[in-house]
Order: structure tokens, then sequence, then C-alpha cells
């Protein structure tokens, strides 16, 4: 049982690993952003907005995490759009400096992908 446990976890251990690696590879040319935005219930002290972001770019990663709270009706109204989109959201970039094309024009203008 010990055996199967072990064996289990370091697959796991594995994959991590080279799911990280593909990814640290993958930021010299695209910068990926994943970003988790969510909004409290409003309460007596106001509403409440959380937003966490974990950033792979040029070899390089961040993690981010701002709690913000708005007490002012104003504020609340800006806290709504401040953090759009709520949820779970993907923000790729090209870092190559190359013009992103897509296929039909890259044939086009003489670029083959």
């Amino acid at each position: 049982m010990r055996r199967k446990l072990f064996n289990l976890l370091a697959a796991v251990s594995l994959l991590l690993c080279a799911g990280v690696a593909g990814v640290g590879v993958r930021s010299y040319w695209v910068a990926d952003e994943f970003v988790y935005a969510a909004l409290g219930k409003p309460g007596p002290a106001g509403r409440r907005a959380i937003e966490v972001s974990l950033t792979a770019s040029l070899g390089g990663s961040e993690i981010a995490w701002s709690r913000l709270t708005a007490t002012t009706p104003l504020q609340v109204e800006e806290l709504a759009y401040a953090v759009e989109p709520l949820g779970l959201s993907h923000n790729p970039d090209n870092l190559t400096g190359e013009p992103e094309y897509p296929s039909s024009a890259n044939n086009a203008l003489g670029r083959f992908a």
C-alpha cells in the first residue's frame, strides 16, 4: 500500500515538474497571465473584492494577490468595474515581436506557418 501511494505521488510530482518546465520554456515567447477575480456580497463594512494573478513571462513567474474594500456607493460602483471579468481568465500575450496575423493572412503575405 505504501509503495503504491509513493508511486502515485512520484508520478504526480513528475507531471507537475514537466508542466512547470513547459510553461517556463513557453514564457520566452508568450506571456501567460491567469487571473481569478471575485466580488463579495455587500455588508456593513462595504463590499470586498479579491484578485489573484499568476503570470509567467520571459522565463520568470509572479504571483500577485490583492484585496480591495469599497465603503461608499461610488467606490462600490468603481469596484465592480475594476475586477471585471469575474471568475478565471487567461490573457496570453505575444512576446516575439512578430505581428499576429491569422493563418490566411500569413499565406497571403507570403508567410507560411
